[in-house]
């Protein structure tokens, strides 16, 4: 059955907080204030306010609207007492931070009881009503499902839902995949941001069960704990939404990457932004990378040369990547392209298929490589033939 209902004032379990009185009952939220110049990692807090809001509007993977204010957004992570959002879980704290004119607010509204929870969502949906947009990191797949569900169980239509959102776990995927083992907030804070976390922090994975030991009445602290895990990802959540909007507004800074460099520039090529990416995509190539991260840079760039009808310029940057991808024929198929009809040289573009059908001829897969191999003899005849060593 029903864990049995805790007594209603705030226990020594949490810290002091506010209850307030609704027409659907107590409702119970904790505020904590930093100042602006909090060092959350490497930044401080006020450090995204400085950026314009059509960088954050154009971070967004989600069509948005063309400028975002974030000093009139919420910042927002919840912790539920289950791992998925179906119906039966609840968001039994929802984290929500918000810049003011001296200070960064955090809110936490917490369900003491999760009858708490029709007076929570009732304050929670009029207080919001003043902001204009959300961020989240993964909002879009977890924490406003869940909000959805408990505000349809609760017969509500709050505006929050229907604010823009920007989740920066789709930007940041962008980013840094690929780089570190994860793209997890943690992840993030370990290796962009700069964020240590204090040894009183718990694993997400192990919340559910710390509120259902708390609503027995069993709590050694650790929703302190909890608290403090989230206050820590909404803090991030600033720092992270800075860090994106730096690289976005300027890619070439010294502090980028070449590795960022590479995928801020495909970013770019998505978005038809060819000037930048062209500019991102050199500097990045002046730099050390891996070498396959380098030879994707050059497919990419000289590719973006070519529909530009610029292919002498990308003639270095194909010849560059066969000389470093001992498993692709494209350069080489590039190359010999170009010689045959650009620059009319017929022995550079024979000698650049002969290359090719050296390369091909050492795949493994026996389709792929008749394949290949077929389409090069066909142009190695042709131009055999163009130069007079095979009949017409």
């Amino acid at each position: 059955g029903r864990p049995p209902r805790r007594p209603s004032p705030p226990d020594s379990a949490l810290p002091p907080g506010q209850q307030i009185e609704t027409p659907l009952g107590l409702c119970f939220f904790i505020e904590e204030r930093f100042p602006l110049d909090h060092q959350h990692g490497h930044t401080p807090l006020s450090a995204l306010l400085r950026h314009d809001p059509v960088a954050a509007a154009q971070m967004s993977v989600a069509p948005q609207p063309d400028t975002l204010h974030l000093e009139r957004a919420l910042f927002i992570d919840t912790e539920t007492s289950g791992l998925g959002h179906g119906a039966g879980v609840l968001a039994f704290l929802i984290g929500l931070g918000h810049f003011e004119p001296d200070a960064f607010v955090l809110r936490q509204y917490f369900l003491r009881d999760p009858a708490e929870e029709p007076a929570a969502l009732y304050h929670l949906a009029a207080w919001s009503e003043s902001f204009e947009g959300l961020v989240s990191f993964n909002g879009h797949g977890f924490d406003v499902p869940v909000l959805q569900n408990r505000f349809v169980l609760a017969r509500m239509r709050p505006a929050i839902l229907d604010m823009p959102h920007l989740d920066l776990l789709p930007p940041a995927r962008r980013v840094w995949r690929g780089q570190w083992d994860s793209c997890a907030l943690k992840s993030l804070e370990r290796h962009v941001l700069g964020v240590q976390r204090a040894q009183a922090d718990v694993p997400s994975w192990l919340i559910p069960a710390l509120y259902r030991q708390y609503l027995r009445g069993g709590d050694n602290g650790e929703m302190r704990q909890v608290l403090y895990h989230n206050a820590v990802d909404i803090l991030s959540l600033v720092t992270l939404a800075e860090r994106l909007c730096r690289l976005f507004a300027d890619p070439l800074a010294e502090d980028v990457s070449a590795h960022e460099r590479v995928a801020l520039a495909r970013w770019f090529q998505k978005r038809g932004l060819t000037k930048r990416t062209e500019a991102v995509y050199r500097a990045a190539l002046r730099a050390a990378l891996p070498p396959a991260l380098r030879n994707d840079a050059l497919r990419h760039l000289a590719a973006m040369l070519k529909r530009q009808d610029r292919r002498a310029e990308a003639v270095p940057l194909w010849t560059e990547w066969a000389a470093h991808d001992e498993t692709s024929v494209e350069p080489y198929v590039e190359l010999a392209k170009f010689y045959e009809w650009h620059a009319a040289d017929l022995e550079e573009a024979l000698r650049w298929t002969e290359r090719g059908m050296r390369v091909a001829a050492g795949w493994q897969e026996r389709y792929r490589r008749q394949e290949t191999l077929s389409a090069l003899a066909h142009r190695r005849a042709r131009l055999l033939r163009k130069l007079g060593r095979l009949p017409q």
